[in-house]
């Protein structure tokens, strides 16, 4: 009971379009993949989360196997197609990773690093964008009716000085 009282909703979620579905799904167009993400990416709102999207990265390996480069251009349009549709600001562009396992698809510790150092400045850019700021200015003061001072000695009439 206790665990489940403590337990948050996520706030921000992070969405890799996964290589292994290039690889093992060829006959899903780029289009529909896409329109996968986009189901996700409008999940979290519903969650009242914050999603960021990442591009496919390279995969030297199987695109260099790849006859004429197909799963190379595939990829490229499904890149293409995620910036066209979720915008730049929520983009991660993974283009530039670069450490890679022997398979050449999976990345290796320093390569998640890597990812990381791309994925933070994206989700926490996206996070100040979309939750309110935390500052909150005071309300203006309600201005209130003038009442007249009771005259104070200094300012209360002198004496009538003229006898009786």
């Amino acid at each position: 009971e206790i665990a489940e009282r403590r337990r948050l909703p996520p706030k921000l979620f992070v969405i890799l379009a996964g290589t292994n579905d290039l690889l093992a799904y060829p006959q899903i167009e780029e289009e529909k993949i896409v329109g996968a993400l986009a189901a996700m990416v409008d999940q979290t709102a519903v969650e009242s989360a914050v999603a960021v999207v990442c591009t496919v990265p390279r995969m030297p390996a199987p695109e260099e196997r790849s006859p004429d480069f197909g799963l190379t251009k595939r990829r490229y349009r499904l890149n293409e197609l995620i910036v066209e549709k979720f915008g730049e600001d929520r983009v991660v562009d993974t283009s530039s990773l670069d450490a890679f396992e022997d398979d050449g698809l999976h990345l290796t510790k320093r390569g998640y690093a890597e990812l990381a150092k791309l994925v933070y400045p994206v989700c926490r850019a996206a996070m100040k964008r979309c939750r309110p700021s935390k500052k909150t200015t005071a309300p203006a003061p309600t201005p209130t009716p003038k009442t007249e001072a009771a005259p104070t000695p200094k300012t209360a009439p002198a004496p009538d000085a003229t006898p009786a």
